[in-house]
């Protein structure tokens, strides 16, 4: 095989590898309802990781300013104090999503043994946590 004939192949497969990663999902920007989506499914995992007391879970989605200001033990203190007050988690509801200029907050509901309160998870416009706190139901 003489090196222009390699050549040639090296360069159609180079070109094919191009053309797929032109078109491959991976790499085109994601629809606005795609964002939402993608933010309401991962803050139900992050909701229910935190009410059920898995704190090093939850971790990497904080960005790092809340990272910085929420250890895993003070996610423990928060999450012990609404459990002396509502029980242990029984169940969790649909996710309801509301846009602001800047942020995304997503509402899961989650019902407790004495009581319900939505885990409120704040997103900013890099995907990144930053804001959770629990709420009397939004009613959104």
């Amino acid at each position: 095989m003489n090196k222009y004939r390699a050549l040639g192949i090296v360069a159609i497969i180079g070109i094919g590898c191009i053309a797929y990663w032109l078109t491959s999902s991976a790499h085109k920007p994601q629809s606005e309802g795609d964002k939402a989506n993608a933010q309401m499914s991962t803050a139900v995992k992050f909701a229910g990781d935190f009410v059920n007391n898995r704190y090093a879970a939850v971790v990497p989605y904080l960005d790092d300013t809340v990272k910085a200001q929420l250890t895993e033990p003070q996610l423990a203190t928060i999450m012990s104090a609404i459990q002396s007050k509502l029980g242990s988690p029984v169940s969790s509801g649909a996710p309801v999503l509301k846009k602001i200029p800047g942020y995304n907050i997503v509402y899961v509901p989650y019902k407790f043994q004495r009581g319900s309160q939505d885990v409120k998870v704040v997103f900013d416009v890099w995907g990144k946590v930053a804001g959770v706190g629990f709420v009397e139901k939004a009613g959104l």
